[in-house]
């Protein structure tokens, strides 16, 4: 009988705590402190990439947002196109030298040493002008550590299936703003350098809107099927206000819902590429829009492959949703 008993309590306190997410207001999502506590799940699919370079101006180091996105057995570093440009520029630049540069995979404990990582164009990806989305193809040696951290999640093409009928309730922008990293100088080191020594994973609410006519400046606002929202308050770990999102370019924007079962469902709704530092508005790539460039790419290397092996041609390889 105690059993019977217990067993009821708990499925009435089940009951009770789906009827109470159900029954929160409307903005809910907006909360800082729903933000936050979502955060601590979000923050499993970032992945930052640190660079440690010299300059003519001194030694110089920065997190690059990104997050990764398995599809079958492809590994990616999904990213903004004008970061993977930005790593170019650093590659290219004879004034500029870089030192290392590593996948922190675990920005929650920056104690951990990360994954060196040997950045090449051959494996670097950009979309081109019309559409800033980027990605690394991460070769096995250095999936396979990330793969087997428990405090990393790839998001799955699970992640983004259905997001054209979803009914969200708000958004998220999830990335490492540079205003809330600080840097230390590296010790027993030959040359003067400094490494990113903490970094806080930002949560950001975001209103979804659309572009509103005849507005500036006009290569901001004039694709009308890219997502716009405008940027709400959010707060660090100190109280800090963000003031700027500068550094969270290429993080994902995640949408956020309730299931009649009182579960809470989020999936992978775009990219963020740009914003209005003056407006608080940011314009991000679709995902449907980054899924079809990836099959694209996927088909052709595919046919690649199989013209090596001298295999007949195939045309049509499945897109990943």
């Amino acid at each position: 009988m105690q059993d019977e008993t217990t067993e009821r309590d708990q499925a009435n306190e089940a009951d009770g705590a789906v009827e109470e997410i159900l029954e929160l207001p409307d903005d809910w999502w907006q909360e800082e402190v729903v933000a936050k506590t979502l955060s601590h799940s979000f923050s499993d699919h970032i992945v930052g990439i640190e660079l440690m370079c010299t300059t003519p101006s001194g030694p110089k180091c920065e997190m690059m947002t990104g997050f990764l996105m398995q599809i079958d057995s492809l590994c990616l570093w999904i990213t903004a196109g004008h970061t993977i440009e930005y790593f170019r520029d650093i590659l290219t630049n004879t004034q500029v030298r870089l030192v290392s540069s590593k996948l922190v995979d675990n920005c929650k404990n920056r104690d951990a040493a990360g994954i060196p990582l040997s950045l090449t164009d051959d494996m670097m990806y950009s979309a081109g002008e019309d559409m800033d989305f980027g990605a690394i193809a991460l070769r096995p040696g250095y999936a396979a550590p990330l793969l087997g951290n428990p405090g990393v999640r790839p998001l799955t093409p699970e992640s983004w299936r259905g997001h054209e009928s979803c009914k969200p309730e708000g958004y998220y922008l999830v990335g490492i703003p540079n205003e809330w990293c600080t840097s230390e100088e590296v010790r027993g080191s030959s040359e003067p350098l400094v490494s990113v020594a903490r970094c806080e994973i930002a949560c950001i609410p975001l209103i979804r809107i659309q572009p509103p006519k005849n507005a500036q400046p006009v290569e901001f606002w004039d694709d009308p099927s890219a997502f716009y929202a405008e940027l709400l308050p959010i707060t660090d770990n100190s109280n800090h206000t963000l003031e700027s999102i500068k550094g969270m370019s290429g993080g994902p924007i995640v949408s956020i819902e309730r299931t009649s079962d009182g579960q809470l469902k989020y999936r992978l709704f775009a990219v963020q590429s740009k914003w209005l530092g003056t407006s608080r508005m940011l314009r991000a790539e679709p995902i449907g829009r980054i899924i079809d460039v990836i099959a694209q790419g996927m088909e052709q290397a595919a046919i690649r492959y199989r013209s090596d092996q001298g295999e007949p041609r195939e045309e049509g390889h499945p897109r990943p949703d």
